[in-house]
């Protein structure tokens, strides 16, 4: 059988784009160690047949109606539907009611907790017994799974003895802290009160 002969290429690719296509987008939404597509596929070909299944009424509706236009169908059947799955499942992740259930999919608390997007103020513990204040804000990154924990937080802020933040260093740049230099990452948070904005952090807005 010759693969490549016109009609059997678009079997195979039928086949293998939508459950390709849930398997990246599944892979981004939670990071997970690089996957083996050539070990992979049949996986792809099973959740593209799951799909089909899913999707075989929505998809007949639509073409008896002919309300969608055909292209536009099978746009939808083979590339939309496929990456609508993923996010349906990540809303589910965040609504709770997962953790019931199975094993949260996240491999890694660090990931758990950033993956969050809220603002922060963080008190970092480097192994050499500095400490790095600061803020984390939408500027702000952190690596992910498989990659070690490292961060870059975007506002770094003096500190007195107290791990009081007393005001930003200058100019506002940042800096990137490495896996092999932390020892913990506090959390505090992020509010609107006058002492927030002066950076103040107490053992009441302790968050983690």
């Amino acid at each position: 059988m010759n693969i490549w002969e016109v009609d059997k290429l678009q079997l195979f690719l039928s086949l293998f784009i939508p459950g390709f296509l849930i398997i990246k987008v599944y892979d981004i939404l939670f990071p997970n160690c690089s996957r083996d597509f050539s070990k992979a596929w049949f996986d792809a070909v099973a959740f593209s047949s799951l799909h089909y299944g899913i999707a075989y009424m929505f998809v007949v509706m639509m073409g008896y109606s002919q309300v969608v236009p055909t292209a536009s169908m099978v746009f939808i059947w083979i590339v939309l539907l496929p990456v609508v799955y993923p996010v349906l499942f990540l809303g589910l992740v965040k609504s709770g009611l997962f953790h019931r259930f199975f094993i949260h999919p996240i491999q890694r608390p660090w990931d758990y907790f950033f993956s969050k997007g809220e603002v922060y103020w963080l008190l970092v513990h480097l192994k050499n017994g500095t400490k790095i204040a600061g803020k984390y804000d939408r500027n702000s990154f952190v690596s992910s799974y498989p990659e070690l924990p490292e961060i870059l937080i975007e506002e770094i802020w003096v500190i007195n003895d107290k791990d009081e933040l007393v005001e930003p260093i200058q100019p506002k740049r940042g800096a990137i802290i490495l896996n092999s230099d932390i020892s913990r990452v506090e959390f505090y948070i992020w509010g609107d009160t006058k002492k927030d904005e002066r950076g103040e952090i107490n053992d009441n807005d302790e968050k983690n």
